[in-house]
């Protein structure tokens, strides 16, 4: 009758060891994804202010040739086409730093998976 109950009080401590293995690995991957999550973010606001400069140099390359063709040999649409220029050079570094930082993030989530190779490798030892 003793086995049973020392058997009944091992199967709960072990029922409450992997919870709280769980639970410890899910914190863990929450944190990771959090901080992932974050360096992406900041990746793509860089990608995005790249694709609105992007735009606005494009608009001012067009106005340039607008000018261009209405005062066609008037120096307004140089001035245009030069700011239009410095935008996109602006644009074209916006966005390839953030397409960097962005190839920078990882989405592996090393801690978690040795957690949980771990876990599964302490589960083997328990079932022999």
């Amino acid at each position: 009758m003793s086995d049973g109950l020392a058997f009944g009080a091992r199967l709960s401590a072990l029922s409450t060891d992997l919870k709280l293995l769980v639970a410890g690995t899910a914190a863990i991957a929450r944190a990771e994804a959090r901080a992932s999550t974050k360096e992406s973010v900041a990746a793509g606001t860089l990608i995005a202010a790249g694709a609105f400069l992007g735009c606005l140099a494009a608009l001012t390359l067009v106005a340039g040739v607008v000018l261009a063709i209405v005062a066609f040999g008037v120096p307004a649409w140089a001035a245009a086409l030069g700011v239009g220029v410095v935008l996109v050079i602006g644009a074209g570094l916006l966005a390839q730093s953030g397409v960097q930082r962005l190839r920078h993030v990882s989405f592996i989530f090393p801690e978690t998976r040795g957690s949980i190779e771990e876990s599964l490798q302490w589960l083997k030892e328990l079932r022999r």
